[in-house]
């Protein structure tokens, strides 16, 4: 199974969340500039990390990362 990252926690994130998990990986780590907004996204998909940190976010072990900004 892929571990992906997304950068980008609003609609376009979420919409690659759900092709990614379509295609079988799983989003691992979430990124947002705004805390409130990453952590919500990490909790409603069960990522690890919802985070406003990059080295936080790369922290974990990631196969790709998709960018939504």
């Amino acid at each position: 199974m892929l571990k992906i990252g997304i950068i980008g926690a609003g609609n376009m994130g979420r919409a690659h969340q759900r092709a990614i998990a379509a295609y079988g990986g799983r989003v691992v780590a979430v990124h947002d500039v705004i805390p409130e907004v990453a952590q919500k996204m990490a909790t409603e998909i069960d990522a690890e990390v919802g985070t406003t940190s990059l080295e936080t976010f790369f922290d974990r072990e990631l196969d790709g990362v998709v960018v939504t900004t």
